[in-house]
């Protein structure tokens, strides 16, 4: 996982060690470590994830973003490989809605 600026500034050596085969960026807790946090559209985040994927294509390792920033189709025309479709908290959170709705039915 990719969650913080000294991750972002070491990327190369991350990206070149022996044996991981998948670098996520989490871009919650790094928007955070940049000082933008939240924003996810902010040229700080954007140029972090850049710098993940130009590190994983030089050194042969599937990369991907835990979430969708940017979209998965602008994930992919930067080399992503690896995508997330769901988290926990978004899944958990359908469940409850689901569940208040069908509560409601009866």
């Amino acid at each position: 996982m990719i969650e913080r600026k000294e991750a972002i500034e070491d990327i190369d050596a991350i990206a070149g060690t022996e044996g991981l085969d998948l670098l996520l960026v989490g871009p919650a807790d790094l928007s955070q470590s940049l000082g933008v946090r939240g924003d996810f559209a902010h040229p700080l985040l954007q140029e972090a994830i850049a710098r993940v994927a130009d590190a994983c294509t030089r050194h042969g390792k599937a990369w991907g973003v835990a979430g969708n920033v940017p979209p998965p189709k602008e994930q992919y025309a930067m080399g992503a490989r690896f995508f997330t479709v769901a988290h926990e908290m978004g899944l958990l959170m359908d469940g409850f809605r689901q569940a208040k709705r069908r509560s409601r039915k009866n």
